[in-house]
């Protein structure tokens, strides 16, 4: 598979106040912004990480609360994972019908295509 590299613009910013606060805001809070024109969203404003850091270890605040995507493969698992994942265990009882479930999940991975006839 082929990679494509974007070329980007780079915009200096430094003699103009209101854009420079903006990416200093953005820079020290480490929270994206986006940018908006009357009602049409038409970019978005973020964060770099810093220099030598695990790509892996920065936290795009959209994605949920700060505890997700802080462990990396091979940490040690610890007693509060252990407790974390036994107390998810049965979070959906009473609001999923199980069979339905299994019935529709089936029914989504299923093919359309004809089945194949083989002869005799």
């Amino acid at each position: 598979m082929a990679q494509t590299h974007e070329t980007v613009e780079i915009v200096d910013v430094t003699d103009t106040a209101e854009l420079r606060k903006l990416a200093e805001e953005v820079a020290v809070s480490g929270r994206a912004r986006l940018l908006r024109i009357g009602s049409r969203d038409v970019a978005r404003l973020e964060p770099l990480p810093e220099p030598g850091a695990d790509p892996r270890s920065t936290q795009d605040p959209a994605a949920g609360p700060e505890r997700f995507g802080t462990k990396k493969p091979g940490d040690p698992i610890t007693d509060e994972d252990r407790a974390a994942t036994l107390s998810s265990f049965g979070s959906w009882a009473g609001l999923v019908d199980a069979d339905e479930f299994e019935a529709n999940w089936r029914a989504a991975r299923g093919s359309d295509r004809p089945p194949v006839d083989l002869g005799p």
